[in-house]
């Protein structure tokens, strides 16, 4: 019996980022995924939590909790890259 591993993903979920969780969820063989964790990047953090959460009840993994993070970078402001 092979064991899941646990892994908690920290991210700003834009295209490449929805590749990257849908893959997860559909390892669930072998990935125990504890959380999805979002920061700002190329949107605010809001926008990154709704799309994570999408993207997570597209893959049926409502199961898998979200929690917004960061709303920036600590030392610098913020420049995203919406336009």
């Amino acid at each position: 019996m092979t064991m899941r591993q646990p892994i908690i993903i920290d991210t700003d979920p834009g295209q490449d980022d929805a590749a990257a969780l849908l893959l997860a969820f559909a390892a669930a063989d072998r990935l125990d995924l504890r959380a999805i964790t979002t920061v700002a990047g190329n949107v605010p953090v809001a926008q990154t939590t709704a799309n994570a959460l999408r993207i997570r009840d597209l893959g049926g993994a409502a199961a898998v909790p979200v929690h917004a993070g960061a709303e920036g970078p600590l030392v610098f402001p913020l420049e995203t890259a919406e336009f």
